[in-house]
């Protein structure tokens, strides 16, 4: 994938994410833990299944945003060159 294709999916997925983030839960983590030993080991495995992919995803997210950011930081660093280069107005 090439470094706009990447940055333009970041992009997309951090307005997932922030979308996301808006949503409410509708149970809290001490409930979530509570219930826990009333699952059977497939569901237990299930949700350690999906916690993992959570966290492959975050890391995912993280290297998305390093990625934009240096792109950024690429940008600014040449615009900041080519004000240098071009004369001022008198």
């Amino acid at each position: 994938m090439r470094w706009k294709e990447q940055i333009s999916r970041a992009a997309i997925d951090r307005i997932a994410l922030v979308s996301l983030s808006c949503y409410r839960s509708l149970m809290s983590a001490a409930e979530i833990i509570a219930e826990l030993p009333k699952l059977n080991e497939s569901e237990r495995r299930a949700i350690s299944r999906r916690i993992l992919e959570l966290a492959a995803e975050q890391e995912e997210m993280k290297f998305a945003d390093d990625l934009l950011l240096a792109a950024c930081k690429e940008i600014d660093r040449r615009e900041s060159e080519d004000a240098q280069k071009k004369p001022t107005s008198r």
